[in-house]
């Protein structure tokens, strides 16, 4: 872990980037170091020392919706993925593969390596944070190029979480699957049902462009394109091939619909048969160019199959969406010649947080740490790596959905929407067809329970750095440039304040906020938040004495993004609720998430607090009340224990 310690305080360099570029500039140094030390060729999971091989290329190929049972090579009854049956007995095939339940998460965890909770997707979310170092990031530090063709799904509202400002050199593709048809002209961001047919795509940074033809069709011709432009360049390079097939809705090109019957069922297998070419044609292209050798493939699914393909999962139980077997285990491959092991099975428990801290071992010959993935090349070569439990987590904090997934992947624990928990015992059961209901606090579950909640809490806390202005705690806050500011799923800020008696209390003082956002501010002795013009308010604090104020709040998904939503607004001083609102009809701004947070003034040093400010927090979902069955989640108001009032009289961060 790279860390720098301020006021006493250690932080993870690869999680605070401000600015972006000049971390950049650092991490570049930083990964280059690296690659250097390891000289022109590294050790292949170099931490065993085994097969000292030059570099590859990487070609990482998601499939949308891809169910485990739809992967010929994973059973007996699909005949329709001959190429990636092909790819399977070139390499290696792993059968405890999880993934998340939506592709948004997945995506997310797989580009940073990172829990999609501590990125804010639970399971959407407004984009990976520019502070955090994605896979692009690391390999173009360490020299590769970088490119991604086809589906993004990771936020397109605000570009800075577009694919070119997240370390690809190049993209093409869309945005997210509702852009396809292009956005309202009469709305924004209204969006409407997705299409196969002659989709609006996007190359870069650039507007959205009409293309003729299959989704599909266009993609693979792109990244065919693509390998050819890029095959002789002395770099290595990092390919994203992340195709939208098989996902709904079900329209297949013409050539591949009419080789089956014209029902849900022949139109899915229809589209099982166009990805399977489809992955087949970039294959072979890396053949025909010699890359085959050099290349390390790696291909997986983002989710389970959907109610609509209820064999897609078998023999697992479940569906996308679902923290069951069938929503999270999904088919996961991996070819590199001569490397990697031919007609390799591995049934060791592995998961979607791997492959960042795997690519980086490879490529740098070291993995960083203080990711939650493990490095699986010691599995090539018949070696063990440390179990690790898994964490998964989506929903409205008062209905939460979570599960875990035990170190020894024998035991699972899930509890959807706030109803009683089930237990599944994969050992017994290692499809989860069997599930136990016990009661919440159960005997049963309660260690599992109490290690679910250890992890919460690690996963909400954002990771922010105060610049400091004054001693008084007056400053900028930076650092998870996305959550910082209102968004998806909730937000809670907390900061211990001490008014001074030396100062009339008249005009406005800014306690804390984000202009065009939010603020919190002491005015006429009332304590107001004001989010986006709608207030919650309190008596103002006493002269002297420390309080511990937290604004907290939910705001609910809408199909149209940003879209109209219903948020709540609750105000606690020193633990007791004294405000709060409805919003029915709340709208998120699409700009200004760039603006710092700004403690003790605004954004041009006026309206400064008179007194001490303590150290704040910032969490990416909304506190509960201390009656909430889900209290023990320490998501409650009281267990925002963090709030130290000795710090705000000091001024000390």
């Amino acid at each position: 872990m790279v860390v720098a310690e301020v006021d006493g305080y250690r932080f993870d360099l690869l999680m605070i980037k401000r600015p972006r570029e000049a971390l950049r500039s650092f991490v570049f140094l930083f990964f280059a170091l690296l690659a250097s030390s390891a000289l022109s060729a590294l050790t292949v999971g170099s931490e065993s020392g085994k097969n000292e091989r030059p570099r590859p290329n990487i070609l990482f190929i998601v499939l949308d919706d891809l169910g485990f049972n739809d992967l010929g090579a994973n059973s007996a009854t699909v005949g329709h993925t001959p190429n990636l049956n092909q790819l399977a007995s070139q390499g290696a095939r792993f059968t405890r593969n999880y993934v998340d339940s939506t592709c948004s998460a997945t995506r997310a965890g797989i580009l940073t390596g990172r829990y999609p909770a501590s990125l804010g997707f639970r399971p959407a979310g407004r984009g990976i944070s520019p502070e955090v170092i994605t896979l692009p990031d690391m390999l173009r530090a360490a020299g590769y190029t970088t490119h991604h063709v086809g589906k993004w799904h990771l936020g397109f509202a605000s570009d800075q979480a577009w694919p070119i400002q997240q370390g690809f050199d190049s993209f093409f593709g869309f945005l997210d699957q509702f852009l396809l048809r292009g956005p309202h002209t009469d709305a924004g961001y209204n969006l409407k049902r997705p299409t196969y047919v002659d989709p609006l795509l996007q190359r870069d940074n650039e507007a959205f462009e009409k293309q003729s033809g299959h989704l599909s069709d266009i993609l693979v011709e792109e990244a065919i394109d693509l390998l050819g432009r890029i095959k002789d360049q002395e770099q290595p390079w990092f390919i994203n091939y992340w195709t939208y097939l098989p996902h709904t809705p079900l329209r297949p090109a013409t050539r591949f619909a009419r080789k089956f019957p014209d029902t849900p069922e022949g139109k899915y297998n229809a589209m099982l048969m166009q990805v399977d070419a489809a992955v087949g044609r970039v294959l072979a292209t890396l053949d025909a160019s010699d890359l085959t050798r050099s290349t390390l493939v790696i291909l997986v699914s983002d989710n389970g199959g959907t109610e609509k393909q209820l064999q897609s999962n078998k023999p697992f139980i479940g569906v996308k969406n679902t923290f069951t077997e069938g929503g999270l285990r999904t088919p996961l491959l991996m070819r590199w010649s001569d490397v990697i092991p031919k007609n390799v099975v591995i049934d060791e428990t592995v998961s979607y947080l791997d492959y960042f801290p795997t690519l980086e071992s490879l490529v740098t010959g070291h993995t960083s740490g203080g990711l939650p993935g493990r490095n699986l090349w010691p599995l090539f070569f018949d070696e063990s790596i440390q179990r690790k439990a898994l964490y998964w987590q989506n929903g409205p904090p008062r209905a939460p959905s979570w599960s875990l997934l035990n170190r020894d992947g024998d035991q699972r624990i899930t509890r959807s929407f706030g109803m009683d928990p089930e237990l599944l015992e994969l050992a017994a059961d290692p499809d989860g067809h069997v599930r136990r209901k016990v009661s919440a606090g159960s005997a049963d579950i309660g260690d599992l329970q109490n290690q679910f909640r250890d992890w919460h809490v690690g996963q909400r806390e954002l990771k922010t750095l105060n610049s400091k202005v004054n001693a008084q705690g007056a400053g900028t806050l930076t650092g998870d440039l996305f959550q910082r500011s209102l968004g998806f799923n909730g937000f809670t800020f907390a900061i211990p304040i001490e008014r001074s008696a030396e100062v009339t209390l008249l005009g406005r003082q800014l306690i804390a906020g984000q202009e065009g956002h939010w603020q919190m501010y002491i005015e006429n002795n009332r304590l107001v938040a004001n989010v986006l013009g709608v207030e919650v308010e309190a008596v103002a604090p006493d002269v002297g004495e420390c309080s511990k104020i937290i604004l907290t709040g939910y705001f609910n998904h809408a199909f149209a993004f940003p879209g109209k939503k219903r948020a709540t607004l609750t105000l606690y001083v020193d633990q007791k609720r004294v405000d709060s609102a409805v919003i029915n009809t709340f709208e998120l701004p699409l700009e200004g998430y760039e603006l710092a947070t700004t403690l003790g003034h605004n954004r041009l040093g006026q309206s400064r607090f008179s007194g001490f400010l303590g150290r704040p927090v910032i969490l990416n979902e909304m506190l509960l009340d201390d009656s909430s069955s889900d209290a023990w989640l320490d998501n409650s108001v009281s267990a925002l224990s963090t709030l130290n009032c000795e710090r705000a009289v000091r001024g000390v961060f």
